[in-house]
């Protein structure tokens, strides 16, 4: 028997994932992840043709003139000193120092949506199996 994942099958999988991820981030700000999570001191700036955008100090590095901006209306950030860009998972996933499925862990506990489950791989079940004999 084979497998691997029909070409259909992966297609169903990936856009789960992307709707679960776009409903993830469609329940955050994040200049109020920026501001009250990690109180961070933003000021606004903007209203003309370029919309509203938050400038502050990098919390990635130290600087003393401020190089980052958060743009609400694309719900993303970057700071032009280090380069850093990203929306809210790439943020706390550089803040925190976590990986991926532990960013969507902390942002789920904080939606209230259930997290996603890590499958665990038949070789770890083969693994568990000879350890415990």
């Amino acid at each position: 028997m084979n497998n691997r994942i029909s070409r259909s099958r992966w297609f169903k999988r990936r856009d789960w994932f992307k709707n679960y991820i776009d409903s993830l981030l469609s329940r955050f700000d994040i200049v109020s992840v920026a501001k009250d999570l990690y109180s961070l001191s933003l000021k606004k700036r903007g209203g003309g043709r370029g919309g509203v955008h938050y400038y502050g100090l990098c919390p990635f590095h130290h600087e003393n003139t401020p190089s980052f901006v958060v743009f609400p209306s694309s719900q993303t950030f970057c700071c032009y000193g280090c380069g850093k860009a990203g929306s809210v998972i790439d943020f706390v996933m550089e803040y925190d120092g976590l990986d991926f499925h532990a960013t969507i862990a902390k942002l789920c506990k904080f939606t209230g949506i259930s997290p996603l489950r890590r499958r665990k791989s038949r070789k770890s079940k083969k693994q568990r199996k000879r350890l415990k004999k």
